[in-house]
């Protein structure tokens, strides 16, 4: 981590600093807050019992454990911020804009 923050003091990373992941930046919390909800759900989908699955981890190539983790992770980020996006719009940027008036009429009674 110190690394990557002292290459970024110098200059900027394309690779770190995009347009995506500074709006994966702006919905990260309800990210945070629905990502294991939509991960049950993916793995339910497969039908994919995640603690037989590690039983069988070895009876499987690296390669073919490598896919399936792959699958589960896009299918989840993809999920996730798909509604992630729905809830800022939905519940969070109203949220906000009403906590402001409530502060600005609250502060205007003071």
């Amino acid at each position: 981590m110190a690394g990557i923050i002292v290459a970024l003091s110098g200059q900027t990373m394309p690779l770190l600093i995009n347009a995506w992941l500074r709006y994966l930046g702006k919905i990260s919390y309800s990210c945070y807050l629905i990502h294991f909800a939509v991960l049950s759900l993916v793995l339910k989908y497969f039908k994919i019992d995640i603690s037989l699955f590690a039983h069988h981890v070895n009876s499987l190539s690296s390669l073919e454990n490598f896919f399936i983790y792959l699958k589960i992770t896009v299918m989840t980020l993809v999920i996730t911020t798909g509604i992630s996006t729905l809830t800022l719009h939905l519940v969070e940027n109203p949220g906000i804009a009403l906590g402001r008036r409530l502060i600005e009429r609250l502060n205007k009674a003071s």
